[in-house]
């Protein structure tokens, strides 16, 4: 059943084909009458020689724009290209002459007077400059065509490169999110805690969302919110009394979406590669502020002084992922993100132009997954 779908479609298709070529040729054909025929007010007598010179002037154009641009021109051998032209020009112009004495002066108007079989040199230029406007509008077509499918086959392995390059980040998410949290169960686990089946339960919860939420385009706001905070009460589990946590949302997130696992990695690397490196009390201020258009995400959380700056932490990728990811997604103009190493703490500032991005320009933003 399948082969014979392909095998119509294939025939639906060179019909298709036919039929537009015929349709050039007959349109042309037509223009060419209405042109010259209303010059004259004699639309009889060029329609009748144009239809005459149709069939050479089709075999022409097409050995021109179906032999001598791919083999040629499309190879860049231009000397080539305008040296055959002109031949196939020329050629063309001695076998109208031939078509012209030998078929139609002899069978088809015996009447009347032809041209010989032999002419001028300036009745050949004439001849050529006849054929040359319709060839090299056919040429173009095919130039045009080239170009367009060429374009479009390198923007299909650019869309292809950037949708490879997502779906590795988002591998790369995953398992590195697992680790983190599994970090976390073990240590409860060590201990004994009574924690460890409420650490498991969430666990589960995120990654059910990890799982299968994260391979959407987009997820709504609200539900990467709910998750975040999933994530910080293991947090809170994990660390305890030492743990100063403070978390405001403020802003209407209703009909929001975003990319899965955009603020997650960031809330987490927070936790990771910040405050998770002390051994004293913690703290993490986590602010979200949703605008008209405008998502606001503010982390500041305490580390050690001599830390290694956060976001050239070799151990961790979540910033350096969430960054690639921005401008993959959103291109640039469209987020802004700010990161400083203030010493004992660690800012993270997020803006991303929510209503352009996913409201205004989300057909072009899906390209980037299909």
């Amino acid at each position: 059943m399948k082969l014979v779908k392909n095998i119509d479609s294939g025939i639906m298709s060179r019909l298709k084909r036919i039929a537009i070529h015929f349709t050039f040729w007959m349109s042309y054909l037509l223009y060419h009458t209405f042109l010259f025929g209303y010059m004259r007010q004699d639309f009889f007598h060029p329609f009748k020689w144009e239809l005459y010179d149709l069939p050479l002037k089709i075999l022409a154009s097409y050995f021109v724009a179906y032999v001598l641009i791919p083999k040629y021109l499309f190879t860049k051998k231009i000397w080539h290209f305008l040296v055959t032209l002109a031949l196939a020009l020329l050629a063309a112009s001695f076998l109208q002459r031939v078509f012209h004495s030998q078929v139609i002066g002899r069978f088809i108007e015996p009447e009347q007077e032809y041209f010989t079989l032999y002419p001028t040199t300036a009745l050949v230029f004439k001849t050529v400059i006849s054929i040359y406007p319709i060839v090299v509008v056919v040429a173009l077509i095919k130039i045009l065509k080239h170009w367009y499918e060429e374009d479009r086959k390198h923007q299909q392995m650019q869309k292809e490169k950037v949708e490879a390059e997502l779906n590795f980040l988002k591998s790369q998410i995953n398992p590195h999110f697992l680790f983190n949290t599994l970090n976390s169960l073990y240590a409860l686990t060590l201990k004994k805690s009574d924690q460890a089946s409420k650490v498991v339960l969430k666990l589960s919860q995120l990654l059910n969302y990890l799982l299968y939420e994260s391979n959407k385009n987009t997820v709504p706001l609200i539900k990467e919110l709910e998750h975040v905070k999933t994530y910080i009460s293991l947090e809170e589990i994990r660390f305890g009394n030492r743990l100063n946590l403070k978390y405001t949302e403020k802003g209407d997130k209703l009909g929001l979406e975003i990319p899965p696992l955009l603020i997650l990695p960031i809330v987490e690397n927070c936790f990771k590669h910040g405050a998770g490196k002390q051994l004293e009390e913690v703290w993490v201020d986590i602010q979200i502020l949703i605008e008209v258009g405008f998502l606001n995400l503010k982390i500041h959380n305490s580390k050690e002084v001599n830390q290694q700056p956060i976001e050239n932490n070799h151990d961790g990728i979540g910033l350096k992922n969430v960054k690639r990811r921005l401008e993959l997604i959103y291109g640039e103009g469209n987020y802004k993100m700010h990161l400083e190493d203030q010493g004992n703490s660690f800012l993270v500032e997020l803006e991303l132009k929510t209503g352009r991005v996913y409201k205004e320009n989300k057909d072009e933003i899906d390209m980037l997954y299909h």
